[in-house]
């Protein structure tokens, strides 16, 4: 359905040739798979549709077609690129069906959009049927294994073309592949598709002669931006989950704001470029372009970037640059210090595009992170785009490519052209006189200077980031997209830089005016209304890590969508119906009711009545007063059921005598601080109570669910901890956010308790070590972190202090006094990991720490056997057991590689399983809270144990049928590490295996 580009009437060789391409292109797409008439009647006529406002995405093609089954929909629609791996490594997916449901969804995309340019959909299903079948086995290709992953039509795959739109290059075949498609091979992906482009990647909209203009799923009238506007096109209409496009003037971000996806430009070399089809001279090598990721949740970008670095690339590509993958735990300081970069006055900024980021700094300002704005004169934006404009201009390779084939330039190309002449550049000495050596060095001596610049107003103003517009406009009308000011610049200082959707264009009241000599398009805002609209986030060179964590934080606060939710759901989050009870845009100041009575506006706060905020009545059939009066009724009996009927305090506990106990200690908590509270309680209760699954509940049910956890996360990063009352309220709010997460969000875990850990941290340190109604969480807190650091090599936040009394945890059982010891064993982990192993004061603490382990028993408190039952007893003398043999394995293996000195560990390993199983045998009943123990265990099985144990999983690790699923998808991913090489350190493992339970939030 997709429109074409404008043809020029003359007869000729190239249009001959260009039929038989895009025949041969929709020769590729399955008869059952195409459109049914009756369907395309409804849309415009194709010539007519790039001119005609149509949302493809609302009209929701894919269902109404026919084309996907139920599964199909709900496996491209409901999970995001870390949901997808995890089901495709526990088994919950099979490679080959969701390569068939991404496939089918991207030949629907390129009917109504044109995103596409290859297609190998045959290929795709036969690699899909391999890594089944490798997973059959028991063993996974890699960390991406079996998720699909498009690509930019300049990425070459043996077999297919990589024509970059020009008709030169249709004779070409592609006899390798490029160095990016061999490392995403060996990481497990499916590659299925290429994507559409502009002609030679030369201009803003992509439109070439060969395929075709690419449409906006948003709005067909606007572009789709470019040069990988397939991409953008084809990532929003969730016809693929990852994308990789190429970015050397905003080609990756261009996109991601038209089409509102999270797009990622890295550093220059931290991602492999090489043996791509490019229309440059390499030796010229000015500005240096960049590879990254497109994808509908922020969280994609953040694997994608790992995973490709870990994998080494600059073994397979010199131009990349040796330098390993850094874990960034959360944000750089509690609260971030961001710099906002101003409107340049030779590129103002269209009404929506003020709007939002000015709305995106008072939601950061409200959560507390301090937003500087710079001085325009400091940042030399235009100064910057003049300087990347003319080193670019000096390769003159794009224009041989298109003369070469003889055929005409597409229209986007001269009016990019037209309108770069008209502005007003004066940063730069008159180059007319130079010849090509003199210009390149003068415009390179230029940028130095903004280099320099630009150091020392980091250093000056000690900043982790910089907010700043992602363009000076949202889509616009094909053809009229201007020079891009605000991604440009950030290419000519090679700074990482991350697109986050935020928000949708509306009709402003602001006025805009665009005066002579300035670089902005034209603002129509009938045609652009209900565009994506977006921020950019950017750090200095080489902190890509840094750039990612704190876009992920901003994210967090402005979308408050992040957990699960794709990109199109961001977009929206600002002008959708939020769940009942939340915060709703009234103008002026923001009021809401959040609990018992307390108002709250953006100027004060107002207690009410105190005999009304305290009138609820403890007891399973009491009716909450104090409980907002906007929340459904229905949620107010899931938060009733889950307090006093529900099973999932001794689901969390290593015995049930521990439940009664702890709810008379944290119900009267919990009533009195809902406030804080609340929107924790009712995820967890909806999540754990309301049969929410992430694959199978109601959609708009699962999406009240995921708002009210998003809204808790941005309660609790908002949080002032400065007392036991406030420590208690945040570890409370942390726990209540994590079991929600161990129902629906596992690779949340480690990122929420670190958060939460975090907070309470400084006052914890000063305070009495363990309060009881600090206990029933703390200890269930502590070993999570603690298990997400050991297999990440990674520094717990706190360290446990033990109270002087023995006692018993609700889920640390009798191993309170083990935490600290485990606490000790991740630093020197993390030691080891950052190249000390030939420390001597490390290997020392190693010592230190696995004499302790040898030395540690329980401490058994005196009530120990006339409070608990005989099975509770067993339960936490056979789970204090089997943690410290987990404890001395893991130093073991500290000290020697899997491969190396295997006969101990293989010992350690059998003793704790075997005693798992005798303790369930005589007692009838699973241990609980061993999940640790039993990974570390597991990781020693040899193919014959492997398939038994993973069986065996859900038993012992099953607080919800997700979570048993999460942990058989972490043992497959280490497997498949350790198979790969003859021996492999703890630390090499914990990088090549799983990331689910290490990802950021």
């Amino acid at each position: 359905m997709a429109s074409q580009s404008s043809i020029s009437a003359s007869a000729g060789d190239w249009q001959s040739k260009v039929a038989e391409k895009r025949a041969s292109c929709q020769k590729a797409i399955p008869e059952a798979w195409t459109l049914p008439q009756s369907l395309l009647e409804t849309l415009p006529e194709r010539s007519d549709l790039w001119k005609t406002k149509v949302n493809m995405i609302s009209l929701d093609i894919p269902r109404r077609s026919g084309i996907l089954t139920e599964r199909e929909l709900e496996i491209t629609e409901s999970h995001n690129v870390s949901g997808l791996l995890e089901g495709l490594a526990s088994g919950k997916f099979t490679s080959s069906e969701v390569t068939l449901a991404f496939s089918k969804r991207a030949a629907i995309a390129q009917q109504l959009t044109n995103c596409l340019t290859e297609t190998f959909f045959e290929q795709a299903q036969e690699r899909a049927r391999y890594l089944d079948d490798l997973r059959g086995k028991g063993k996974l290709a890699g960390p991406l294994h079996g998720l699909p992953v498009s690509l930019k039509d300049t990425y070459q795959v043996e077999g297919t073309q990589a024509t970059i739109g020009a008709v030169a290059y249709l004779d070409r075949t592609s006899k390798e592949n490029s160095a990016l498609v061999d490392i995403l091979l060996g990481l497990g992906a499916v590659l299925y598709v290429k994507t559409n482009i502009s002609q030679v990647l030369m201009t803003v909209d992509s439109d070439n002669n060969v395929f075709g203009r690419v449409l906006n799923p948003w709005n067909t009238m606007l572009t789709a931006g470019g040069s990988s506007g397939g991409e953008g096109a084809l990532v929003a209409f969730r016809g693929s989950p990852l994308g990789v496009g190429t970015d050397l003037a905003g080609s990756i971000r261009i996109p991601s704001l038209c089409c509102g996806t999270y797009g990622f430009k890295p550093s220059a070399g931290r991602i492999a470029y090489g043996r791509q089809v490019m229309p440059l001279n390499a030796g010229i090598g000015a500005i240096l372009p960049s590879a990254g990721p497109f994808a509908n949740d922020m969280e994609a970008l953040q694997i994608f970037m790992k995973a490709v670095i870990d994998a080494k690339p600059f073994r397979h590509d010199a131009t990349a640059i040796d330098v390993p993958w850094r874990r960034i735990n959360g944000p750089l300081r509690p609260k971030l210090r961001l710099g906002l970069l101003p409107e340049d006055p030779l590129f103002p900024l269209h009404p929506p595009v003020k709007e939002t980021v000015a709305k995106a700094v008072q939601i950061l300002q409200s959560h507390g992170h301090e937003v500087m704005v710079l001085d325009a004169a400091e940042c030399h934006v235009a100064a910057a785009n003049q300087v990347a404009g003319g080193l670019l201009s000096l390769d003159n390779t794009p224009r041989e490519i298109i003369a070469s084939g003889s055929e005409p330039a597409v229209p986007s190309m001269g009016m990019l052209a037209e309108q770069m002449g008209s502005i007003a550049w004066n940063f730069v000495p008159d180059l007319s006189a130079m010849d090509g050596l003199q210009k390149f060095g003068t415009l390179q001596n230029k940028r130095a200077e903004i280099v320099e610049a630009w150091r020392k107003l980091w250093a000056r103003h000690d900043l982790d980031a910089v907010i700043s517009p992602s363009a000076q406009n949202t889509a616009v009308e094909h053809d009229r997209y201007s020079w891009p000011a605000y991604s440009t610049f950030l290419n000519a200082l090679d700074y990482p830089a991350c697109i986050i959707p935020f928000g949708k264009a509306t009709k402003s009241e602001l006025e805009f005016t665009r005066k002579p000599g300035q670089g902005t398009p034209a603002y129509n805002p009938e045609v652009v209304e209900g565009a994506p609209c977006s921020i950019q986030i950017f750090t200095s060179r080489m902190r890509d890590e840094e750039c990612l964590a704190v876009a992920g934080v901003v994210d967090a606060a402005v979308n408050g969508c992040q957990m699960g939710h794709s990109a199109s759901a961001a977009s929206d989050c600002s002008t959708s119906a939020k769940p009942s009870g939340r915060r709703a845009d009234q103008g002026g100041s923001q009021e809401y009711v959040v609990c018992g009575g307390l108002r709250q506006n953006s100027d004060h706060t107002e207690m009410a009545d105190p005999t009304t905020a305290a009138s609820c009545t403890l007891g399973p059939d009491a009716e909450c007063g104090a409980m907002a009066t906007d929340v459904p009724t229905g949620d107010q009996q899931l938060v009733q059921r889950l307090l006093f009927q529900g099973d999932l305090l001794d689901m969390f506990s290593v015995g049930s005598s521990f439940s009664d106990r702890a709810r008379q200690q944290i119900i009267p908590h919990l009533l009195l601080s809902k406030t804080t509270l609340l929107d924790g309680l009712l995820a967890c209760a909806i999540s754990w109570v309301g049969d929410v699954d992430d694959g199978q509940a109601n959609p708009g049910r699962l999406s009240i669910c995921y708002r009210y956890a998003s809204s808790a996360l941005a309660t609790l990063a908002s949080l002032q901890v400065i007392d036991s009352q406030t420590m208690t309220d945040c570890l409370m709010l942390g726990a209540l956010i994590s079991t929600f997460a161990v129902r629906l969000r596992l690779n949340d875990i480690l990122a929420i308790c670190g958060r939460t850990l975090g907070l309470i941290e400084p006052v914890y340190a000063a305070s009495d070590p363990a309060p009881p109604e600090l206990r029933v969480f703390l200890g269930c807190m502590v070993m999570w972190e603690l298990r997400g650091c050991l297999f990440s090599c990674a520094v717990p936040t706190l360290r446990f202090r033990p109270p002087a009394e023995a006692y018993a945890d609700r889920h640390a059982g009798l191993c309170a006094t083990l935490l600290p010891l485990l606490h000790d064993i991740c630093k020197v982990s993390h030691a080891l990991a950052h190249g000390k192993t030939g420390d001597a004061d490390v290997l020392e603490d190693l010592d230190a720490v696995e004499r302790s382990v040898r030395q540690w028993q329980p401490e058994v408190p005196e009530d120990f056997t006339t409070r608990f039952n005989a099975i509770e007893v067993a339960h936490m003398l056979c789970q204090a057991q089997v943690m410290r043999l987990a404890a001395l394995l893991v130093t073991h293996r500290l000290r020697y590689p899997f491969g190396v000195n295997d006969g101990p560990a293989q010992v350690l390993s059998m003793t704790i399983l075997t005693q798992l199983e005798m303790t369930l045998a005589a007692t009838k009943q699973p241990v609980r809270c061993i999940d640790l123990a039993l990974l570390v265990a597991c990781l020693e099985l040899k193919e014959t144990g492997r398939q038994k144990w993973l069986l065996d999983i859900a038993t012992f690790a099953g607080f919800s049928p997700q979570f048993g699923e999460h942990v058989q998808g972490t043992l497959m991913s280490f497997w498949a590490a350790m198979d790969l090489f003859e021996t492999i350190s703890w630390s090499d493992l914990t990088a090549l295996g799983s990331p689910f339970l290490r990802n950021p939030l």
